[in-house]
């Protein structure tokens, strides 16, 4: 049984704050999603903001050729199919305008001064590409890293929910002594080891009697004394939690008081905050560039 959580006072209860945001960004399914999305976020802000989207409506109806002259060459750290891109300006006259334009093209080998043909939609002559080259590093295509950054988000969501549901129980839940029913496994599995069902039952302030089920891949963590602790809340008792399935972080002192570790919420908070420099240097890059 976790150490004095027998101590806890009646509902409602204080909380501290650092105690619902440790709960909310500092949880196990926020801290997987957030590390996960900070591994991939170079890579979203690379190809997304670099995907020539535009040119999908741009260059729809009909288009103006024009021959130019490149002024330009340089070689992006980028690769399609295992050939460089290369980032191409070049210099040309439409509609009696004097203009320039970058595209991005494959493996292109031509030099400065060399001619080049362009194309632009009619009446917009500074949208000008070359032909067969982008507008922008990447195709349309490159949208589809924002795909592996879903889960990562829903994983974060989930975890905020799950910490707030947490939050609500510690504040307004209220205890019982829980005898162990039985468990069955759910046919998923955590860190190899399989998610078991381990079920409770209990009796409310009320005298009425409640079963909850706990998913966990540690039960014998749950099943360890006589009676287990939970918390619940009368409106909805079978949505309760096994205190000993609480996150490590949460503690409670001699009298009663709640807490969260100091270790749970430096890891939360030195997260969140690589995720938000993360974001805004990877924005200035791109601004600069």
């Amino acid at each position: 049984m976790r150490a004095n959580f027998d101590r806890l006072g009646p509902p409602p209860r204080t909380l501290p704050s650092s105690l619902g945001l440790t709960l909310r960004i500092g949880g196990r399914f926020s801290v997987i999603g957030g590390a996960i999305l900070l591994f991939l976020t170079p890579f979203v802000w690379l190809m997304a903001s670099h995907a020539d989207v535009s040119s999908t409506w741009l260059f729809r109806g009909e288009l103006q050729k024009v021959a130019g002259v490149v002024t330009a060459v340089k070689k992006t750290a980028a690769s399609e199919g295992r050939s460089p891109i290369s980032a191409v300006t070049a210099t040309y006259t439409a509609e009696g305008r004097a203009l320039s334009s970058r595209s991005y093209v494959r493996g292109f080998s031509r030099e400065v001064g060399a001619a080049v043909d362009l194309e632009y939609p009619t009446g917009k002559p500074e949208v000008a590409r070359i032909v067969g080259g982008r507008r922008d590093m990447f195709g349309p295509g490159a949208l589809v890293v924002f795909l592996a950054a879903l889960p990562c988000v829903g994983l974060i969501l989930w975890g905020v929910r799950t910490g707030a549901r947490d939050e609500r129980l510690l504040r307004d839940g209220h205890l019982a002594k829980a005898r162990f029913v039985g468990s069955e496994d759910t046919g998923s599995s955590d860190d190899r080891r399989p998610v078991m069902a381990v079920k409770f039952a209990f009796r409310a302030v009320d005298g009425s009697e409640h079963t909850l089920v706990h998913e966990t891949s540690r039960p014998e963590d749950l099943t360890d004394d006589k009676h287990e602790l939970v918390l619940y809340l009368p409106e909805a008792p079978e949505q309760g939690r096994a205190v000993d399935g609480l996150p490590d972080s949460v503690v409670a002192d001699e009298n009663g008081a709640l807490a969260v570790s100091g270790s749970g919420l430096r890891a939360a908070l030195i997260l969140a905050l690589l995720l938000v420099v993360g974001n805004v240097a990877c924005g200035a890059i791109r601004i600069a560039g």
